[in-house]
């Protein structure tokens, strides 16, 4: 099964034995400079980045191909960070943005982190800060992913597991793993729902 094969390949890439997830990330910013130099500095982690100065060319690729975490100036002609935060939240709720300001009143730091927004970066802003954020919001999408995989998995084969441990003489622990697994199942509905507003 495919599926099983990419699950494998994350779990040797969680567990430290595998580079080949590198991770995809989308800057957004009106003006190209910034773009530029923050593609350059994003890409200097190893990851593939692809950059954007139109918001909407941003979200017609994210329906595309989801990446691993959104890079986002907060005020842009025609839109905000907040307003494509909430826009991205929408399409996939796990995927972290970022959002990069030179100035971000309190009302709106506010609203930033009620709507989920992974970190703020203060412009100017500094490279190695950027850089840290960067890392720490791949790792936690890549962790993201990897969970709600194995959850998946688990789910899939739910059934399988308590017929197995049933057949072995142990219904107790049969019973224990299949509530276990639902809780884990109810808890996730609980926070996508909570993620998506």
């Amino acid at each position: 099964m495919s599926d099983f094969g990419d699950f494998e390949r994350l779990v040797d890439v969680a567990a430290g034995g595998g580079s080949e997830l590198q991770g995809k990330v989308f800057v957004v910013d009106d003006e190209p400079e910034i773009v530029e130099i923050l593609s350059d500095l994003v890409g200097s982690l190893g990851y593939r980045v692809t950059g954007f100065t139109d918001p909407k060319a941003m979200l017609d690729s994210f329906r595309l191909g989801t990446p691993d975490l959104v890079l986002t100036d907060h005020k842009m002609p025609g839109t905000t960070g907040l307003e494509l935060l909430g826009m991205v939240r929408k399409i996939n709720p796990d995927v972290p943005v970022v959002m990069i300001s030179g100035y971000l009143d309190r009302k709106d730091m506010i609203q930033a982190i009620s709507a989920g927004v992974f970190a703020v970066i203060e412009k100017p802003f500094d490279s190695d800060r950027v850089l840290q954020v960067c890392k720490n919001a791949v790792d936690f999408s890549h962790a993201a992913h990897l969970l709600n995989r194995s959850l998946n998995l688990l789910m899939f084969h739910c059934d399988d597991i308590q017929s197995f441990l049933v057949a072995q003489g142990k219904d107790d622990l049969a019973r224990t793993v299949h509530a276990e697994i639902q809780y884990l199942a109810e808890q996730r509905r609980k926070l996508q729902h909570i993620e998506r507003g």
